[in-house]
């Protein structure tokens, strides 16, 4: 810690009575103590209100500027003992509800999904020990040693279902592979409140059907987004151009129609990540066509071809009715 860092004189009568690390007790401090550096305030307003990562940061920034000083005897006390204790309880406390939250959210995904070549043979539940679940075939775990999911990659296990709704309440999840299974049936419209911090998401080459949810513009890490090969239909949302982050995008081989979004030039995507849909037009596929362009094209193009079969026709009527004339006139003269 910098000695030169703002310090504080606080009566230890100011300070919470209970050591408790939570977002009421860190909103008292940062009332109380000021944030001179302007971080805290970052990690308060951040999107991760229950995460290890933003306590970390809290706590970091208060060790990091503070040291508390005794009103009436003048003693210094380092702020980092405290805070890292009350931290480890809420730590434990959190992880062990967030521990508990991704087991029920794998038992669901079980009992949603059909496993007919037993993949998931390896998922049996009931274990009382830390990390048994990052053992499961396709699980993925933060750490071998807390039942946190990372991802879970189910890719090729012939499952079949719908869209596994299991997978809300495992809030730390970053990317979700079900791709080359048979799931079937709409995507939920709520994917964003489903899989809030996915980067990966791959559900290609399964029998997906319905519209693509617009909801999905809101994941907005994803840096990784497959759904190609399946029974999707209707236009692409547009909203999809505001995923700045993707790297990886396809929905080639599916029924959709309508207008490509218009995607930023850093979205690098070719031709090849929209092909075979008929019904898809602008940049990179073909140029869309104003439908009522479209008739009056149709129109002048049957019109075209109407006068180049009827020309031969009207030709040979008029050479016929004019042979017929000449005939009658020679006829005439004779007699």
């Amino acid at each position: 810690v910098n000695a030169a860092a703002v310090q504080f004189s606080v009566p230890f009568n100011l300070l919470p009575s209970q050591c408790i690390f939570s977002a009421a007790a860190a909103g008292s401090a940062f009332a109380l103590l000021g944030d001179p550096r302007g971080r805290i305030q970052s990690a308060r307003d951040a999107d991760l209100t229950l995460s290890f990562l933003k306590q970390y940061t809290l706590a970091q920034e208060y060790a990091d500027v503070i040291n508390l000083h005794d009103a009436h005897n003048h003693t210094k006390m380092s702020l980092i003992s405290l805070l890292a204790t009350c931290l480890w309880f809420s730590l434990v406390s959190s992880f062990t509800g967030a521990n508990e939250a991704n087991v029920n959210c794998l038992k669901t995904i079980y009992s949603q999904v059909r496993d007919p070549y037993g993949y998931l043979s390896s998922w049996v539940f009931g274990e009382n020990v830390a990390g048994y679940i990052c053992k499961f075939n396709g699980v993925t775990c933060w750490h071998d040693d807390e039942n946190r999911v990372l991802s879970i990659k189910l890719s090729g296990f012939g499952l079949e279902g719908e869209f596994p709704l299991g997978v809300r309440n495992i809030t730390d999840l970053t990317a979700l592979d079900l791709s080359r299974n048979n799931f079937s049936g709409p995507l939920p419209s709520d994917m964003t409140s489903l899989i809030p911090l996915v980067t990966i998401l791959d559900l290609s080459s399964n029998q997906f059907s319905g519209e693509i949810p617009a909801s999905l513009s809101n994941n907005s890490f994803l840096n990784t987004l497959m759904l190609q090969h399946n029974q999707f239909t209707g236009q692409l949302p547009p909203e999809l151009a505001s995923l700045q982050r993707l790297s990886q995008f396809s929905v080639a081989d599916n029924q959709l129609t309508g207008p490509v979004p218009n995607f930023n030039d850093t979205v690098k995507l070719g031709r090849e990540s929209f092909a075979n849909n008929d019904g898809l037009c602008g940049r990179p596929m073909d140029a869309c066509v104003d439908p009522e362009e479209e008739m009056i094209r149709f129109g002048k193009m049957g019109a075209a071809v109407g006068a180049a079969l009827f020309a031969p026709l009207v030709a040979f009527l008029d050479s016929f009715v004019f042979n017929g004339r000449k005939k009658q006139g020679d006829m005439r003269h004779m007699f």
